[in-house]
């Protein structure tokens, strides 16, 4: 009367139960249950998905759940990192790392750390520092809530800004983009410019000479490969006495090589003697093996 298959076996429903296609003996009468191919009673216990039995925490079935190697009530309680917590929040409770949390009313902004939801309910809610803000139409700048700024917002220091309108210079200080939306951006002074076809010298934004070659004489540009910088007098730039020489020196309104010549009242002469050259008036000499008449 009580014979029921299982399997290609037949059992006694009231002394055994059908687990998997496996007899196996009843537990606890009517509230026996399969957790996988074993009994248990659903009423004190709970079966986890990995087949694991646990007591249950509080007798009843409805709310049994399994975390990590004890259970728990989920009417009131939440599994949170293998952790039980006090289920806050009802159906919005949430985990914030190890602890439970209310997310209509709250918002979780890294494991463990929870600050209040700048409106209950509100959608785009971030955390910056210790408060949140609705990132549809502020910014978090270095831990200050600000407004949002233009098409592509973004922060300079602690205030915010329009990167398709603007550049940031410095920490909190912004100038007007060359042109919106332009591209290598570098800032000069009070203002912006392209770095591919300018540059800045001396907080003027001049045009880009010479290339990747390009560097600044004052507040000149100059190609660094074929001319050359004339230290100690602002903005005089010469040609180069060979392009991409090194030890290069001027001399007027040219330059030399000071390994084999030297300048002479502003004019090229050979280097008589190395290290023992001097000038005689716009001639060069070995002070060495040469005498100059005018001592």
């Amino acid at each position: 009367m009580n014979a029921s298959c299982c399997g290609d076996a037949s059992y006694n429903e009231v002394t055994h139960i059908c687990c998997n296609n496996i007899v196996t003996l009843r537990v606890a009468g009517d509230r026996a249950a399969c957790c996988n191919n074993v009994a248990f009673d659903q009423y004190n216990q709970v079966c986890c998905q990995d087949g694991r039995i646990l007591p249950h925490s509080a007798p009843g079935p409805q709310h049994a759940k399994c975390c990590g190697n004890i259970s728990l009530d989920a009417s009131s309680q939440i599994c949170c990192n293998g952790n039980v917590t006090q289920r806050v929040g009802g159906v919005d409770a949430k985990c914030c790392g190890a602890i439970g949390y209310d997310e209509y009313t709250q918002v979780c902004c890294t494991p463990g750390k929870v600050v209040p939801r700048y409106t209950s309910g509100a959608r785009f809610a971030l955390c910056c520092g210790d408060r949140s803000y609705n990132n549809f139409t502020d910014i978090c700048c270095h831990g200050q809530i600000t407004q949002r700024k233009g098409r592509q917002p973004s922060c300079c220091g602690n205030i915010s800004y329009d990167k398709y309108k603007e550049v940031c210079c410095s920490p909190s200080r912004v100038v007007p983009r060359y042109a919106p939306g332009g591209p290598r951006a570098l800032c000069c002074g009070a203002f912006s410019y392209d770095s591919a076809t300018f540059m800045c010298c001396e907080n003027q934004v001049v045009r880009r000479i010479g290339g990747v070659n390009a560097k600044c004489c004052g507040r000149v540009s100059y190609d660094s490969f074929n001319h050359l910088c004339c230290s100690g007098e602002p903005n005089k730039v010469v040609p180069l006495y060979a392009p991409g020489a090194t030890n290069a020196k001027c001399c007027g309104n040219s330059s030399f090589n000071d390994q084999s010549s030297v300048c002479c009242q502003n004019v090229v002469r050979e280097r008589l003697g190395g290290a023992f050259v001097k000038c005689c008036g716009n001639q060069s000499y070995n002070r060495f093996s040469q005498v100059n008449n005018k001592l």
